[in-house]
């Protein structure tokens, strides 16, 4: 499996579990990487880094609510 299709599946996950507790720990196991490891890929392929891409996710999500 390749960086594209691994840093998906983490986003998909995010995006899942927007509502539960999400860390860099719990998202870099995921991918299968180590926390420093996976923070440098995700950083370099999404423009954050992983707890500041939650944060907007989340921050989003609960525009699209107050908003319907």
């Amino acid at each position: 499996m390749n960086y594209n299709e691994l840093i998906r599946r983490v986003l998909f996950y995010i995006d899942e579990n927007l509502k539960n507790e999400l860390n860099a720990d719990i998202l870099s196991e995921l991918a299968g990487f180590s926390a420093y490891h996976f923070c440098r890929v995700f950083q370099w392929y999404a423009g954050y880094s992983v707890m500041e891409y939650v944060r907007l996710r989340r921050l989003a999500f609960a525009a699209w609510e107050l908003s319907s």
